[in-house]
């Protein structure tokens, strides 16, 4: 589990990263889960805002990837 403040400032910064991209408006379920997927990537040893942004972005394409997903895969592929 992710405790140091940079490792929730990176993913923090990568979720809001993914709602940009994707033009959606932010909600508590879709960022809860986009972190879940952003803490355990970085537990994976990704660590930077770049490559985390990335794969959320690959993995979750758009907010219907999110309720497709929710609220029990957060799975990186």
């Amino acid at each position: 589990m992710v405790d140091s403040e940079p490792a929730v400032s990176l993913v923090s910064e990568a979720v809001r990263n993914w709602f940009e991209y994707y033009n959606v408006t932010p909600d508590d379920s879709a960022t809860e889960i986009l972190g879940a997927a952003g803490i355990d990537l970085y537990n994976r040893g990704i660590v930077t805002v770049q490559a985390i942004t990335s794969a959320l972005i690959e993995a979750f394409v758009g907010r219907l990837a999110i309720h497709c997903n929710a609220p029990t895969s957060i799975a990186i592929h």
